[in-house]
């Protein structure tokens, strides 16, 4: 029986069809597809090459940044290559900024992937990018980041006011952004080697140190708490009644001696005397920003001289009338800056970017006869029994009723 195949003339009017039709898409001619792929291949090219010369142009703001850092490359490139690598090894891990690739990070902020870098680095790089708005990632790992953390050092509070406040300003909109942004538990976990130690930094900074004090001291009591309400004691109350008490009253006496022990120890370690001052006058020294100027407050030094005497020279007729000084002079600042050790009074200065005196704070610990009569007659002040400490300002004249200070 010979074979039947029923399709056979359907496919040779197919075949028929491809032939007189070669289209790669039915109902749709090679000229048109060609066409439209040619188009979106222009558009795509163009699209590239607008990012790219858009990614590659800087930005006027920065351009000064850039050349600088130009600068700073090339000469770091004539350097000696044995120094540079001498150097590199006794660096920290996160010294070197990734971005600026200085020596040091300059206000530094880092990333909650662990990573450091210039404080204005970080800030540039995600300002500048295409989609600002939605966060960035980190130039190292490319992990997105979610939190910048400042880690300034001490010597920079005397850093230019402009770049740090701009520093901080950013730093904290950037976390008020993307911060409180939804995440996920194993994005938390992969935080905590990050957190943990920039808190436990943070905690025994000079600043959060009284606060460490105080977290110490809720923690004892806490454990003497939970001592006491806990049933498993080394006297149970169940077997031994009211002698079992005797183990949490010795607790509880032994954490009220331990609390006793930190207040004095952070009583006595903010008891300075006159002679800490001397070796250190910076024990009591301070800084603060003032409309763009650094102002620097500490004791005055026996090199104040020249300073005090150009200071006391251009106190105008109003200020020296209040005034208890005997000359405005050098002679005059010399015998002020001679006097410093006295332990009946504290002299304080202060100074704009450490150089120009302003103000002078004078401090009488012990008040002598002639002075209540003084006070009573010259500004009609009467001073009490009780009245035991005198404190004199004295401004210069451009900088009265300004309202700086720390």
């Amino acid at each position: 029986m010979p074979w039947y195949w029923p399709f056979e003339n359907d496919s040779m009017s197919l075949e028929t069809y491809s032939i007189h039709n070669p289209s790669m898409i039915e109902g749709i001619s090679d000229d048109t597809i060609l066409l439209v792929l040619l188009t979106i291949s222009l558009i795509g090219v163009s699209i590239y090459y607008s990012r790219r010369q858009r990614n590659t142009t800087i930005h006027a703001d920065n351009r000064q940044n850039v050349e600088a850092f130009r600068e700073r490359t090339q000469q770091n490139s004539r350097a000696d290559v044995t120094d540079e690598t001498s150097s590199y090894i006794r660096r920290p891990r996160h010294d070197t900024c990734p971005i600026c690739l200085t020596d040091s990070s300059v206000l530094s902020v880092e990333t909650n992937c662990g990573h450091l870098f210039c404080g204005q680095c970080i800030i540039t790089y995600w300002k500048y990018q295409m989609n600002w708005m939605s966060g960035m990632h980190c130039p190292v790992c490319r992990q997105s980041i979610t939190v910048l953390l400042r880690c300034f050092a001490d010597d920079e509070t005397t850093a230019d006011n402009d770049i740090r406040e701009t520093v901080i300003t950013n730093v904290r909109d950037f976390n008020r952004r993307f911060s409180g942004a939804p995440r996920t538990f194993r994005e938390y976990i992969y935080d905590i080697p990050v957190l943990i130690p920039h808190i436990i930094r943070q905690m025994f900074t000079v600043q959060n140190l009284a606060w460490t004090y105080r977290l110490r001291i809720i923690l004892i009591l806490f454990t003497v708490i939970a001592y006491v309400l806990s049933p498993l004691d080394i006297l149970p109350e169940s077997v031994l009644g009211f002698l079992g008490f005797f183990d949490d009253l010795l607790v509880t006496f032994c954490a009220a001696l331990n609390k006793t022990g930190i207040i004095k120890r952070q009583t006595q370690s903010m008891v300075l005397t006159s002679d800490d001052i001397d070796k250190n006058p910076e024990l009591i020294s301070t800084t603060d920003y003032f409309e763009g100027m650094l102002i620097n407050f500490r004791p005055l030094l026996l090199t104040d001289e020249k300073k005090l005497a150009h200071f006391l020279e251009n106190l105008g007729s109003q200020t020296r009338k209040f005034s208890t000084r005997n000359g405005y002079d050098l002679n005059e600042a010399r015998d002020l800056c001679f006097a410093i050790n006295r332990y009946d009074k504290l002299r304080l200065v202060a100074l704009i970017n450490h150089e120009t005196i302003i103000a002078l704070f004078e401090f009488s610990l012990s008040i002598v006869e002639n002075e209540y009569k003084r006070f009573s007659e010259k500004y009609g002040i009467i001073l009490n029994e009780v009245t035991d400490m005198r404190f004199g300002p004295c401004i210069s004249d451009q900088y009265q009723n300004r309202h700086f200070g720390c």
